[in-house]
């Protein structure tokens, strides 16, 4: 899961309809501003907190009145949270009385607590949570939180990358197949490192190498390769790299297909990871820029391009995922 972009929801209602409701607008919201939902299962008991790790949780929903509306049994589910999290806590309940106590009890814990009243259409529920949601998601709006969410998600997404790569490999019968991607990927290595002798006579050795340059005239020979361990030596390889040999793989044993063409466009995500990995920050007329070091270009980090960013990373997850 890409943890910089998860946002975390309990709802404790006793009524599966409403807990629906909210979780639909809720992810509706999220997914629009580039972020994935995560929301715990329903729970229709306060003593169901203890299943969970309540310091993960971004946004707490609870109707009111599952503590029978007592102000006490509200300030100890308020400080079981508090031992943990400062998250959000949002009360409900078609009681207007109920809330008014709550909110004139001099002991209670007003915080980041806030209520709203359920009446028939619940829509005042809905709008807080959301208000609630957008607060919260405002401060990861911002350039430099974005920048951050794009270096972490791309090494997530490396990871599962190459899980993938072990995985079509480990499930491939077809021993034509496996050569052909074999060759493909030890290729794709070779030419990244064509002006950098050493580091590709360090990984695949001077017998192996020799002193040409044309990948007809080399025979793989006995060089006896583990895609695998290829994709894992940070010498010869980084995210580019073995997204490459993934798209390779994947072409070979199922063709260009739409996954394979949602494979290609997540270069364009590198693209960006690498300008914001090296670059040169700017701000002026209100936005911030990104330059690389290398080249005279920018990448400018408007709100929507933060927005496009995050999306973009979770159709990636999600590409690479299904695989």
């Amino acid at each position: 899961m890409l943890d910089d972009l998860t946002y975390r929801l309990v709802i404790i209602d006793d009524q599966s309809t409403f807990y629906d409701d909210y979780v639909d607008a809720a992810r509706e919201f999220l997914e629009n501003k580039g972020f994935l939902l995560e929301p715990e299962k329903q729970m229709d008991r306060l003593e169901q907190l203890e299943e969970i790790d309540i310091g993960e949780i971004d946004l707490f929903l609870a109707d009111l009145m599952l503590g029978n509306g007592d102000v006490k049994e509200g300030q100890l589910f308020i400080e079981k949270i508090r031992e943990k999290s400062l998250a959000d806590i949002l009360f409900y309940s078609t009681d207007g009385k109920a809330i008014r106590n709550y909110k004139s009890s001099p002991e209670f814990d007003m915080q980041k607590v806030y209520f709203a009243i359920r009446d028939e259409n619940y829509d005042s529920i809905e709008n807080r949570m959301i208000a609630l949601l957008e607060e919260s998601i405002r401060r990861a709006n911002t350039p430099m939180a974005t920048r951050g969410a794009v270096l972490g998600c791309v090494a997530e997404l490396d990871t599962l990358i190459k899980q993938k790569e072990d995985e079509l490999l480990d499930e491939l019968k077809d021993e034509d197949k496996h050569e052909q991607i074999l060759n493909k990927c030890i290729r794709i290595y070779y030419d990244s490192y064509k002006r950098q002798q050493k580091k590709r006579n360090d990984f695949f050795g001077n017998d192996f190498c020799g002193n040409v340059d044309k990948w007809e005239n080399i025979s793989r020979g006995s060089f006896n390769v583990n895609i695998s361990d290829m994709i894992r030596n940070i010498n010869i390889t980084d995210s580019s790299k073995n997204l490459n040999v993934l798209q390779k793989t994947y072409e070979i044993i199922s063709g260009k297909d739409e996954t394979y063409v949602l494979l290609k466009k997540i270069g364009e995500l590198l693209d960006a990871r690498n300008i914001l990995a090296h670059v040169e920050q700017e701000f002026s007329d209100g936005v911030y820029r990104f330059k690389t070091n290398a080249q005279n270009e920018y990448l400018e980090l408007t709100e929507e391009k933060c927005i496009e960013l995050r999306k973009d990373i979770i159709r990636a997850y999600k590409c690479i995922e299904s695989i």
